[in-house]
């Protein structure tokens, strides 16, 4: 869970970096700066995703689990937007790392 508030505050500091106009008293380029925290901010997803999955599949759950509020339902919805993220990471790294590319 940590890691995950990490990579939203990585992507809130990067937004409010680029919405308030702070790029010139940034010491790093922003191109890198933005390359680097959505690398960062993939690892951390690719490596909290197994994690979480393996502790969804591993569980013991009851047979009647219809509910939406039943923990198995909750985990693997939560199991599922860290993967839908995590792909919405990798995009935006691929596309920085092409931006940042043309740039050069």
């Amino acid at each position: 869970l940590g890691a995950l508030c990490a990579c939203a505050l990585l992507s809130l500091a990067a937004i409010a970096l680029m919405v308030g106009e702070c790029r010139a008293r940034c010491p790093l380029p922003p191109g890198r700066l933005l390359l680097a925290s959505s690398a960062l901010a993939s690892l951390l997803h690719l490596a909290v995703l197994p994690t979480w999955a393996f502790g969804v599949a591993s569980a013991h759950w009851p047979a009647e689990c219809s509910r939406l509020d039943c923990r198995r339902n909750q985990l693997l919805a939560s199991t599922s937007l860290i993967a839908l993220n995590l792909l919405a990471y990798l995009t935006d790294l691929v596309c920085t790392a092409r931006l940042n590319c043309r740039r050069s």
